[in-house]
């Protein structure tokens, strides 16, 4: 296959990612202006507030066999804070600055990842994109790294997964705020099935049996709390995986800037993928069985909440806005009641990933550290841990010696 070359440069490419995310903005970077725009060499030399935004090229040093290696082991790219702006990292996540580009809209991580390469290679100002025609190949023209976008698209991957389909590769958990629609549903669609095993209650698989697990035999506040959890989610995952052989169950980066770790009652609280929320069918559904009928507004009311996917991070947050907004009061906190079962069971239809009692949404709003801080270990539980365990080993250590010498006198 002939490689041609297109007429525009990675740096092009660049400048017209950044020039769209800050489409609108009027922000002056304390006078750098738009640092990106006037050529490689601005950009490579660009400071904002003191701050240099491209990391120096790594020192080369001799590895133990000779060979140049760089000094630190993260790339240029991943070093820079232009890539830390872009992402949203630390100076760049509201504690010092805000994200960039300032006053524009966030660059999707394939883009950043573009750009991190481009400086990787050096930042160059004049090397073409390349593509590749079909037809004979007279050289093979390997990529550098492949994104998970791009494996997919060569087929490498079966679709909603990221493990490659190659035999004898490591399987990789995903990000849940990184998956896409696809991975999301086929997600969803192996909880749906343990949700549909609730109706054999003697299935261990049961969506129900594993909750019952959790809530009656989980190890808290003490030690075993992490290994004990490791093995519970590798058997619900072995679960899932009799619907679908592919699911990995992905981990939730709680620290990400858009649960603003540094104030979370104003960040997302839990991730969007695990908030409620209708879809049409089930809004048309719910509005059909609530009784008494819903009134012509408020029949609309509940549509539009379904047509424009309105989020919510707990149930309780959901019967306020019926109650308050819609106006449909026919509804109580009490578990007997049936409008409030309706409700449930159209919000966990709509989305299988949600769940009344999620934490930490369902505790008056408040954040992982308040509302459930006995659930996951703190720091200061950790040091705990690590001393009770330094404990034991001195204490056996000095039951051991004990023995000895009793041994010794015994002698």
């Amino acid at each position: 296959m002939p490689i041609r070359e297109t007429r525009i440069t990675r740096y092009d490419r660049i400048r017209k990612i950044l020039n769209e995310a800050a489409a609108g903005s009027s922000a002056n970077y304390g006078g750098a202006g738009r640092f990106w725009d006037h050529g490689a060499k601005r950009l490579k030399e660009a400071v904002i507030h003191g701050v240099s935004l491209i990391a120096p090229e790594p020192e080369k040093v001799k590895s133990c066999c000779g060979h140049s290696a760089d000094r630190n082991d993260c790339t240029r790219g991943a070093a820079s804070m232009l890539i830390r702006g872009l992402k949203g990292e630390a100076p760049f996540d509201g504690s010092q600055f805000p994200r960039l580009p300032w006053g524009g809209k966030a660059v999707s991580p394939e883009d950043i990842e573009f750009i991190g390469n481009w400086i990787d290679d050096g930042c160059p100002e004049d090397d073409r994109a390349q593509t590749i025609d079909a037809g004979i190949q007279q050289c093979e023209a390997l990529p550098v790294r492949l994104s998970v976008r791009e494996i997919a698209e060569l087929d490498l991957a079966a679709k909603g997964t990221r493990t490659p389909s190659r035999p004898g590769e490591l399987r990789q958990r995903g990000n849940l705020d990184c998956m896409d629609d696809e991975e999301l549903k086929r997600l969803g669609d192996a909880f749906r099935y343990l949700y549909s095993l609730n109706d054999w209650p003697e299935d261990i698989r049961s969506y129900n049996n594993q909750a019952l697990i959790h809530q009656n035999h989980c190890q808290h506040g003490w030690e075993r709390f992490l290994a004990w959890h490791r093995a519970y989610l590798y058997e619900f995952e072995q679960d899932l995986q009799d619907y679908d052989a592919d699911i990995m169950l992905p981990y939730w980066d709680w620290v990400m800037p858009q649960y603003r770790p540094e104030c979370a009652q104003n960040g997302w609280i839990i991730p969007k993928s695990f908030q409620a929320f209708l879809t049409l069918e089930q809004a048309e559904k719910l509005v059909a069985g609530l009784k008494p009928k819903p009134t012509a507004t408020q029949k609309r009311a509940f549509l539009q909440l379904a047509k424009q996917k309105q989020l919510f991070t707990s149930q309780s947050v959901f019967f306020r806005y019926v109650y308050n907004t819609i106006g449909y009061r026919h509804v109580t906190p009490q578990p007997q009641d049936a409008n409030r079962q309706r409700m449930i069971d159209a919000l966990l239809a709509s989305n299988p990933l949600w769940y009344p009692l999620r934490f930490p949404a369902e505790y008056g709003g408040k954040t992982i550290n308040e509302a459930i801080h006995y659930h996951y270990p703190s720091a200061d539980d950790i040091q705990q841990i690590l001393s009770l365990k330094a404990q034991r080993s001195a204490t056996r250590h000095a039951q051991r010696g004990d023995a000895a010498c009793r041994i010794v006198r015994r002698a």
